[in-house]
């Protein structure tokens, strides 16, 4: 077995380019279990100031995966007293037909900031019914 050595110039610089990419990653909500759901990816985006509404995104699976995502559906915060900040925790309270109420904290991430991860189920808006005045 032939073993490489690295100069030590080499070591530091993957370590430091490991050490950002751990650092770099969003640190996220857990998941959250209620009944037969989970409830995971929940965050946010900062807002700028003045901006009275902010929006939440997760995902929710209920033996099916439905996510909440920028240009779908997604939860609305209105009337904001103050700006959602990058590195903040919103507490909300969603509540199930079946699963009753369920707390979770939404990890307010970047302005312009991807929602929950890709893959899985989505849905598709044009088939949905209307849903005007859903508890949620």
């Amino acid at each position: 077995m032939q073993v490489f050595k690295l100069p030590s110039i080499a070591r530091v610089a993957i370590f430091g380019v490991l050490a950002a990419g751990c650092l770099a990653a969003p640190a996220l909500a857990e998941d959250i279990k209620a009944g037969d759901l989970v409830i995971s990816q929940a965050l946010s985006r900062a807002t700028p100031n003045g901006a009275k509404i902010g929006g939440g995104y997760l995902t929710i699976e209920p033996g099916k995966t439905v996510k909440l995502a920028p240009g779908g559906y997604h939860l609305m915060m209105m009337d904001l007293k103050t700006p959602l900040k990058q590195g903040d925790k919103v507490p909300v309270t969603l509540e199930f037909e079946k699963a009753g109420k369920v707390q979770v904290t939404l990890d307010v991430q970047a302005v312009g900031a991807p929602g929950p991860a890709a893959g899985g189920g989505g849905m598709d808006m044009k088939k949905m019914p209307d849903h005007s005045g859903m508890k949620m």
